[in-house]
């Protein structure tokens, strides 16, 4: 016999508790038990546990992940600092993976500092610094091309993104990430 919506068959017993408000929260708040689990112990997709949580009015907890990665939970100022002291280690252990970018020192305000060929480039070819939120854009994908006429600045990093995802939709560049 096919298996109905929201319960089993065990035997010729029909289990009725996914029906069952009152053993679907205590199964959930009191016992801590997953809407995975609960759908596995009664043979019904965790979507058909949500589904009947709602509509008995028990609100879900919150989704977990992994030190709240999956879930966009905020971490402590000291999390955030390990986590970029790791990846900071990571790429002083590697640098042969670094993705090279051509770079070149330059003085700012009596300041040594290192900047961007392409950016250089680009703000000599329009005549003027690049404003923030500029963004320098390859016309041939080809970062390593500093080509003056290779170069545009677009006015933001979202019009980037559009015209990179556009170029990647048409297939231009072949199969090559853009």
């Amino acid at each position: 016999m096919p298996r109905k919506h929201g319960a089993r068959r065990i035997g010729e017993v029909l289990c009725p508790e996914v029906n069952d408000p009152i053993w679907l929260d205590d199964a959930y708040r009191v016992q801590g038990k997953t809407q995975q689990q609960i759908a596995n112990e009664l043979n019904v997709s965790p979507g058909w546990v949500l589904h009947k949580m709602k509509q008995f009015g028990i609100q879900a907890r919150p989704r977990k992940g992994v030190d709240g990665f999956l879930t966009g939970v905020p971490k402590s100022a000291e999390h955030r600092r390990k986590i970029s002291e790791s990846k900071r280690q990571w790429w002083e252990e590697h640098p042969e993976l670094r993705p090279a970018r051509p770079t070149y020192l330059d003085s700012v305000n009596g300041q040594t500092i290192q900047r961007n060929v392409a950016w250089h480039i680009a703000e000599t070819k329009l005549g003027r610094k690049r404003a923030a939120g500029e963004v320098v854009h390859h016309i041939d994908g080809n970062p390593s091309n500093n080509d003056p006429d290779n170069l545009v600045i677009l006015p933001s990093q979202a019009d980037h993104a559009r015209l990179h995802n556009a170029a990647r939709t048409d297939g231009l560049f072949g199969s090559r990430k853009v």
